[in-house]
């Protein structure tokens, strides 16, 4: 799924987010946040970005 450049960002952003904070809870609501799409929106970009 190709994503445009201010999601690909978002997702990016989240990424880091994950790598920095792997110690500590990381629920869905909280990474949509980060990314600042609703928790629904997130979770289809972000799947999708990442499915291989």
């Amino acid at each position: 799924m190709i994503y445009g450049n201010e999601q690909q960002k978002q997702i990016n952003k989240v990424l880091e987010y994950i790598e920095e904070n792997l110690n500590e809870s990381l629920p869905l609501e909280k990474l949509a946040k980060v990314s600042t799409y609703s928790a629904y929106h997130f979770q289809r970009i972000f799947k999708g970005s990442v499915m291989m």
